[in-house]
C-alpha cells in the first residue's frame, strides 16, 4: 500500500555532499528531522539527495542547511546572476528580492538597481532558470539575457565542486592503499631481516597508520 503525503504537507528535495556510508545517511536524517516543522526526512545515499516533508509552517533552506552542516555534511549551493528589466526604485528591488527568496532552495537574493542585476544563491537541483523567471514575472518585472548561459554557469560550478571532491577522495584512497600494503609486508618480515627492535617496528607501523586512520579515514567519523 502506497503511503500518501497529507495535503497540508509540502515536500522538497535537497542535494547532500560528504556522505559515504549508511551511518552518514542516519546522521543526516536525524539532523533534518530535528528541524522544527519537519515531519519526515528520507536520505538516498546513491543519489545524494534528501527528501524532506514538512507541515504548513514555512521552512527555509537556511534552517535545513545549518542542520545538515552541524551533522558534518553539506548542502551544496551555486550562484547565478540574472538581468532584471523594469525596475525603477528601491521598492522594485524589494519586490524582486522577496519574490526570489520565496522559491524553494533559494538561500539568498540580492538585487542591484543601478546595474539591473540580481544575484541568487540556491541549492543545486531545487530551482532553475524557469523558476527564477516566473518569480520575477510574478513581481511585475522581466528577466533579460541568455538563459542557456546562466544554466551552463551553474552546472559548471557544480561540476567543479564535484571534481574537487573526487580528487581529494582519490588521494586518500591512494595513500591508504599504499601504506596498507607496506604495513602488511613489514608484518611478515622477520625482525632479524629488518635489523630493528620490536619497539622500533611498532613505532614505524604506528607512524604510518596514523595518517591513514585520522586523515584518509576522517570522513567515517
Amino acid at each position: 500500500m502506497t503511503t500518501k503525503i497529507k495535503k497540508t504537507e509540502k515536500q522538497i528535495t535537497l542535494p547532500i555532499e560528504g556522505m559515504t556510508c549508511a551511518a552518514c545517511v542516519g546522521h543526516v536524517e536525524n539532523a533534518l528531522s530535528s528541524v522544527p516543522g519537519v515531519s519526515k526526512a528520507s536520505v538516498n545515499l546513491a543519489t545524494e539527495r534528501a527528501s524532506v516533508e514538512y507541515g504548513a509552517a514555512d521552512i527555509n533552506l537556511k534552517q535545513l542547511r545549518e542542520a545538515v552542516e552541524k551533522s558534518g555534511y553539506r548542502v551544496p549551493t551555486v550562484k547565478t546572476t540574472l538581468g532584471v528589466e523594469g525596475m525603477t526604485c528601491a521598492a522594485c528591488v524589494g519586490h524582486v528580492e522577496n519574490s526570489l527568496k520565496q522559491l524553494p532552495g533559494v538561500s539568498m537574493a540580492v538585487v542591484n538597481l543601478a546595474t539591473e542585476r540580481a544575484t541568487v544563491e540556491y541549492a543545486s537541483g531545487m530551482a532553475d532558470m524557469a523558476d527564477f523567471r516566473r518569480a520575477v514575472q510574478s513581481a511585475g518585472y522581466q528577466i533579460v539575457g541568455d538563459e542557456s548561459q546562466e544554466l551552463d554557469s551553474a552546472a559548471e560550478l557544480e561540476r567543479l565542486a564535484r571534481t574537487k571532491e573526487i580528487r581529494t577522495l582519490t588521494r586518500k584512497v591512494a595513500l591508504a592503499g599504499a601504506v596498507g600494503i607496506v604495513i602488511m609486508v613489514l608484518m611478515y618480515i622477520p625482525l632479524e631481516t629488518l635489523r630493528v627492535s620490536e619497539f622500533q617496528l611498532n613505532l614505524a607501523l604506528w607512524l604510518m597508520a596514523t595518517p591513514v586512520q585520522f586523515w584518509a579515514g576522517a570522513v567515517f567519523y
